[in-house]
């Protein structure tokens, strides 16, 4: 994961790339690693430990100015610092649960809808409204529905024990997409992996 920052600040230096371009890049090459920590540790600890040690590393650039390629933005985010919190708890829950979609799909969700979300909002700008901490656009949430939906419909067809696929992933599409428009300063990167795992607990999946 370190290796990845490293690689996201040599982008940004290289080829003098947008902030939030690296920013993107740090965020789904980092998730993508995580998603194969149920094949790697049996327990939570070895995940509480490097969580534990990635927001310390986090913090620290953001307190010393460094990892420019993720903190060089103009606005007001703890987007970085929550990440490795949210995963920390998506796997002690999927360890609790013993259930693998516990840990995949609400990460799945936050790692690869949020950022083409932005990107299509950010390219199109198609009907931009208020949130609290500055604006969304209809493309960008109608984007993040449509992943957010397959995503989840995808991994349930692949359960094939759950019932109600299309109204579960429904719900958690929806669910996910109101919490990541209405969560300020990059906090969507904790409440979004959360809300996706109260509906999963609700339904008992």
């Amino acid at each position: 994961m370190v290796i990845l920052l490293i690689c996201a600040e040599v982008l940004k230096k290289r080829f003098n790339l947008e902030t939030e371009k690296t920013r993107k890049f740090a965020h789904i090459s980092n998730g993508v690693v995580t998603l194969f920590f149920p094949f790697l540790f049996n327990t939570p600890v070895p995940v509480m430990i490097l969580s534990f040690l990635f927001f310390i590393l986090l913090l620290a650039s953001k307190r010393f100015h460094f990892l420019e390629s993720v903190n060089g933005i103009s606005r007001v985010s703890a987007g970085s610092l929550v990440y490795p919190i949210a995963i920390y708890i998506c796997f002690n829950y999927y360890c609790d649960k013993k259930e693998l979609i516990y840990y995949v799909l609400p990460l799945s969700i936050f790692i690869f809808c949020d950022p083409l979300a932005a990107l299509v909002g950010g390219k199109t700008n198609w009907v931009p409204y208020r949130v609290i901490s500055g604006y969304k656009t209809m493309a960008g949430s109608i984007t993040f529905f449509g992943g957010a939906f397959l995503l989840s419909l995808f991994l349930f067809i692949l359960k094939t024990n759950v019932e109600n696929v299309f109204f579960l992933s429904f719900t958690i599409a929806v669910t996910s997409t109101v919490t990541e428009a209405v969560s300020p300063w990059g906090a969507d990167n904790l409440t979004v992996p959360l809300s996706s795992l109260l509906v999963l607990q609700l339904f008992h999946v």
